[in-house]
């Protein structure tokens, strides 16, 4: 029903969102504001690839799905 182009989009978003949990918890936990971080930028980078590759994946399978109506 997927694609691989799919998964792999997901499984990016996933690991960005991730990547941005760790850097978020990291600088909670020295009590630095993720907003005037040394590593915002990163957690920045890190939430906008998650939504970039999110809004991929969910872009891929509403066009196969559309596709797949037409077949049928």
């Amino acid at each position: 029903m997927y694609t691989i182009a799919e998964y792999i989009c997901t499984i990016i978003a996933i690991l960005n969102c991730v990547a941005a949990m760790i850097i978020y918890i990291q600088d909670k936990r020295k009590g630095i504001s993720v907003n005037s971080g040394k590593n915002f930028q990163s957690f920045k980078i890190c939430i906008m690839m998650s939504i970039m590759f999110g809004v991929a994946s969910m872009c891929l399978t509403l066009n196969n799905l559309r596709y797949a109506d037409i077949e049928n």
